[in-house]
């Protein structure tokens, strides 16, 4: 029979992919741990993100850029000292980092629960925080799979994938109104991210571009690209290879 958890961590404080990509494991663990208290540890930036969502109890801010000042910032240090105090308080008995990092798994083991999951390829020596680490394998190669392995094996049976992305009205509009002015059907279209924070994860732009006219053409969707202010050149050199 498997452990009945009353209190899960989960530490996924970015980014906003790999965060979207988490949201199968969080509802398993609501699934098959319903009574439990699931709190999400996240950077404030994605934090909208998971407000609302119907299987988090609670959130949970890792402001990183200024808890990295606490070496030298009293506040700084004053704001660290009160979020680990937070994380012993919420006795957890149950951790998961699907972040992988040094900082990410010393705030788990930092919590004072003792049974800590993590990835065997985390980096910067966080494995040697956890008390359970997960192998990824070839049949676990997308995270979406990987992060469903890791609560799979702290007991999770009814698994499958769901993102039960929370919807704000507000937010529909908003988006109804922005695409309404570039004469794009609501219901018709596909969003290419062409970008990231890490350029070794990005494509050439041309076969970005390659993919966007393909898809444009074999499904008749609209192609949208989006990104950060930062970047527009990007999005920009992606509308004029595609011209569409």
């Amino acid at each position: 029979m498997a452990q009945m958890y009353k209190k899960i961590l989960i530490i996924k404080p970015s980014s906003l992919g790999d965060i979207v990509l988490a949201l199968p494991a969080l509802i398993t663990l609501r699934r098959n741990f319903p009574e439990a208290k699931i709190s999400w540890l996240v950077r404030p930036e994605f934090a909208e993100v998971l407000e609302g969502h119907n299987c988090l109890d609670e959130i949970i801010i890792f402001d990183r850029k200024f808890l990295g000042k606490a070496w030298w910032n009293v506040r700084a240090f004053g704001a660290l000292i009160s979020l680990v105090d937070k994380l012993r308080k919420g006795k957890f008995d149950l951790v998961v980092d699907f972040q992988g990092l040094f900082r990410t798994a010393s705030l788990g083991w930092l919590s004072g629960c003792r049974k800590r999951i993590g990835m065997d390829k985390s980096r910067e020596f966080a494995h040697i925080f956890y008390s359970h680490v997960i192998k990824q394998t070839k049949e676990c190669i997308h995270l979406v799979d990987y992060y469903l392995k890791m609560v799979k094996a702290v007991g999770c049976e009814d698994i499958s994938v769901e993102f039960g992305l929370p919807v704000k009205d507000e937010a529909v509009e908003s988006v109804s109104k922005l695409l309404s002015s570039y004469d794009v059907n609501g219901n018709n279209y596909a969003v290419f991210i062409p970008s990231s924070a890490h350029s070794d994860k990005c494509w050439p732009i041309e076969r970005v571009g390659e993919l966007a006219k393909r898809v444009s053409k074999e499904f008749g969707l609209s192609i949208i690209a989006t990104g950060t202010n930062s970047e527009k050149n990007i999005v920009e050199e992606l509308q004029r290879i595609t011209k569409i």
